[in-house]
This record gives C-alpha cells, sequence and structure tokens, in this order.
C-alpha cells in the first residue's frame, strides 16, 4: 500500500483509497487463519449494525431535526437516508420509536467472530435483501461444505433467502419467524376449515398463489353457497360489517399452505434452540467495533464510510492474525492481553 498518511491528513486516505483494497487485505488475512484452524467454514452468522452520518438530524438538541420526512435529505450527506434506530416500550403498553438518518454495515462472520465478509449501504435497504448478496459473495471467495449452517434473527425471516441457503447453497438455515410475517393461530372446525368470529366453519372458496406461496381462502359459510343455505339470514350472528357493508362479499380468512424451505426449520427443537443461541458471537463482535467509534460515521460521502467501516472489519482479522502469529490463539478476539508479547 506504499507509505501511510499523516494522522491529519487520513480524510484524503479514506476518500481516494479504493475499497477493493482493504476487502483484499482481510480476504488474504482470512485465508491465513482458515489454514491455520483459527477460523473455521462450517457455522456462518450474519448480522448488521447502524452507522449515523455525521449530520445535525441526528442531534437531539436540534429541535429542528428532521426524522420524518424520508426526502429531505441532510446537508452534505447525500446518499444517508432514514431508518428505523430503536425503540423504548413504555408502561401502558406502546412504543415510542426513534429514527436516524445513516447507514447500515453488513457482516457474516465464523463462529470464532471472524468477519468474512462485509458491506457497508444506506438504509433503505433490507437486510435479508443484502444478507442474499453476501452470501453469494461468501460463497465465490471462501469454499465451504454443503452441510452449513446459516444463523441470524428475524430481521432475515423472508422466503428468497432460505430458498438460496436451502436449495442453492444446501446448507440449513437457523432463522426464528419474524411476527410480521405470521399470521394470527386460527382455531379449525371438524372439517379442518377456519372457524369465523361466530363460531361458524367457514367454506372453502379458492386458492391463491402469489410467486411461491401458497393461500388457500375460506368465506363465510352463508355467502359462499346459496343452495346449501337456501334462507341465508339477513344479518350475520355477531353483526359483522362486511356481512352487508360494501359488496357484502362477507368475511374471508386464509391458510398458509405454502411447503418451502421457511415452512420446514425445525424451530420447536431443542437443536434450533441450542444453535440459536450461537448468535452472542455477532453480538460480542459488535461491541469490539464501537470501542472504535465506528457507529458514529465522521465522513460526509458514502465512499469514505464504506472505507471507514472495512477498515474498522479489517482490524478484526488483523487482531486474530496477531494472535495466531503470537501463538495465543485463544485471544483472537481481544487485542489487551497480547499487545505485551513479543
Amino acid at each position: 500500500m506504499g507509505c501511510l498518511p499523516d494522522e491529519s491528513q487520513f480524510y484524503r486516505f479514506l476518500k481516494e483509497i479504493p475499497n477493493s483494497r482493504i476487502q483484499e487485505l482481510r480476504l488474504r488475512a482470512n485465508k491465513i487463519l482458515i489454514q491455520q484452524n483459527a477460523a473455521t467454514l462450517h457455522t456462518f452468522i450474519v448480522d448488521s449494525k447502524p452507522v449515523k452520518a455525521a449530520t445535525r438530524e441526528n442531534n437531539h438538541k436540534n429541535p429542528h431535526r428532521n426524522t420524518t420526512n424520508k426526502y429531505k435529505k441532510p446537508h452534505r450527506n447525500p446518499q444517508a437516508t432514514l431508518h428505523y434506530y430503536s425503540y423504548q416500550k413504555k408502561s401502558d403498553g406502546t412504543k415510542t420509536f426513534e429514527f436516524f438518518w445513516g447507514y447500515r454495515t453488513h457482516v457474516i462472520t465464523s463462529i470464532e467472530g471472524i468477519p468474512l465478509v462485509e458491506v457497508t449501504l444506506p438504509n433503505n435497504r433490507t437486510d435479508a435483501k443484502v444478507a442474499q448478496t453476501l452470501i453469494k459473495k461468501l460463497k465465490r471467495l471462501y469454499r465451504f461444505k454443503k452441510s452449513c449452517i446459516f444463523i441470524g434473527d428475524s430481521a432475515y425471516d423472508e422466503r428468497d433467502l432460505y430458498d438460496l441457503i436451502v436449495d442453492l447453497m444446501k446448507g440449513t438455515a437457523f432463522i426464528p419467524l419474524n411476527p410480521r410475517n405470521t399470521q394470527e393461530p386460527k382455531t379449525l372446525g371438524t372439517h379442518g376449515a377456519p372457524l369465523c368470529d361466530a363460531g361458524l366453519e367457514m367454506t372453502f372458496d379458492s386458492t391463491w398463489q402469489e410467486k411461491k406461496r401458497i393461500r388457500i381462502k375460506f368465506r363465510c359459510p352463508y355467502k359462499v353457497s346459496h343452495k346449501t343455505h337456501a334462507k341465508t339470514p339477513e344479518t350475520c350472528p355477531v353483526n359483522h360489517p362486511r356481512f352487508t357493508t360494501g359488496n357484502t362479499y362477507g368475511y374471508t380468512k386464509y391458510l398458509d399452505a405454502t411447503n418451502d424451505a421457511r415452512s420446514r426449520v425445525p424451530r420447536n427443537t431443542d437443536l434450533f434452540k441450542h444453535t440459536l443461541k450461537k448468535r452472542i458471537v455477532v453480538e460480542q463482535y459488535f461491541p469490539r467495533l464501537g470501542e472504535r467509534e465506528v457507529e458514529q460515521a465522521t465522513h460526509y460521502k458514502l465512499r469514505s464510510v464504506k472505507n471507514q467501516m472495512s477498515i474498522a472489519h479489517l482490524s478484526q482479522s488483523l487482531i486474530a492474525l496477531a494472535a495466531v502469529y503470537l501463538k495465543r490463539p485463544e485471544n483472537i478476539r481481544c487485542y489487551r492481553t497480547f499487545a505485551q508479547v513479543c
């Protein structure tokens, strides 16, 4: 890389150096760790971390900060986007959400806490979509067996990601269900159909398929067949508004009948619960980045922020590499315990 720049000119270094150079250094370091058996390629953990942009819109003391209009970009941060940061639950059960302008750094680590692939992007990219790109990059850079394991939180609960892991990578996904992507539990009748609010077993209407998702549709038994119910009551037993208002179509319910990789994950087993606990590795990984103050960007351009985050991830691989060279492989996650060893 040549001579390192002076500390006062480091921002020029971040602005001008290609991000691929930093990625190449981390790849070379990781391959040495794999050869020394300090990093393995059988269990991968994926997660992301917010990176706040250097803007006054993220200053809580600013009375005019913009946290609602995503189209009004902050000054000097044209590529930063507005996204959810955290929430606090009140005593009455309501939640207060906090939003921020910035980016998000995504990473796939090994079970030892070594960053294998990473990328920093604006907030408008979902975790599951970015994870698909990272997994394909991981397969291209490293060679790992088909029986590998991918662990992630509920933010990665999307069908396309399951198809990539299970069908293409021939691996196993350990991802909990996202409540926003699941249906409420339904009470079924004697014939296997769901019950309406009045306790009547609903009638099959049709099967609906959207991409790879298959759903079975059920309607109000009084509205489906007039032959079966010759004398249809004028009102619903529980006065449901869809019975008499609008097009009087009646109440409908759906059952998910999709048999895909997402539905075949054994979430009720002890193996799933035990494996999911290994996510603590990546939860411990990001606080180590926090010690270098990478959660708050100090630059304005996305290219500089990407390089700043890539160097932070590179430092974790270099710390592990230094521990291996100093014959202290048990300290690959902490630089303090072997800093004085020569």
